[in-house]
């Protein structure tokens, strides 16, 4: 029935104008004002703590930083780094991140801008998104077997002076190969005083044949190609 509640009693003992109950039902208005005012305290409170609530930076900075670990564990990347962080108003903070992946071949980047707001849901919450995101990605630097071998083979024929043999090529890193090569060579009086000549009771020298080897370090800088000498040696 529309008695069974406060307002609904109250209604009711209006209507009525019950002489015989004034005290039930000025009770039942003392309790009904009573309940509108601590409704409408309770509402005061709540805008005030509203209105004066400020984002802190440290919990703008955390939020930040989830939001940019998401991004490079999606994205498959290997780490993120938030950056400055600048306040916008009291609830409201950007801050920048950079997020980078890198392989063998290709480095990417990606520069993030992220809004984290003060969200009220009975309680303070700090939410996240990235609003702007500008990812580029660079091809480093590489040197190809092909091309370190026919480097370290010209350096070695120019250094024997003759047609050398590549005995071994191994990488060191992605700009970088060593190679060793080998070559024979004749000295003409290697061996003094080897020879001799009976009709002249003299001796001569003789000529002596030498293997020889080098160790070279091919490198790929600012596009070019160079060669080092890493030692020789001839027995």
């Amino acid at each position: 029935m529309a008695h069974d509640s406060p307002v609904g009693a109250a209604a009711h003992c209006a209507r009525r104008q019950d002489r015989a109950t004034p005290l039930s039902c000025s009770a039942m208005k003392r309790m009904i004002l009573a309940v509108a005012l601590v409704a409408i305290l309770a509402v005061s409170t709540d805008a005030g703590a509203a209105s004066s609530y400020r984002l802190k930076n440290f919990e703008a900075r955390s939020a930040a930083e989830s939001a940019a670990f998401d991004f490079y564990t999606r994205r498959k990347l290997d780490s993120a780094k938030v950056g400055r962080c600048k306040r916008q108003a009291r609830r409201r903070v950007l801050c920048k991140a950079r997020a980078v992946g890198e392989t063998a071949r290709l480095l990417k980047t990606c520069n993030l801008r992220i809004r984290v707001r003060a969200v009220w849901r009975g309680y303070w919450d700090e939410v996240a998104a990235i609003i702007g995101r500008r990812c580029h990605k660079q091809v480093k630097a590489y040197l190809a077997y092909a091309a370190a071998l026919a480097a370290i083979q010209s350096e070695a024929d120019r250094f024997a002076d003759r047609p050398t043999s590549i005995t071994s090529m191994y990488r060191r890193d992605e700009v970088t190969f060593s190679g060793t090569a080998k070559w024979a060579q004749t000295i003409p009086d290697g061996c003094k005083g080897c020879g001799y000549d009976p009709d002249t009771d003299a001796f001569y020298d003789t000529p002596t044949t030498e293997s020889c080897s080098i160790d070279l370090v091919a490198t790929l800088a600012d596009q070019t190609i160079t060669v080092a000498n890493d030692g020789f040696r001839c027995y």
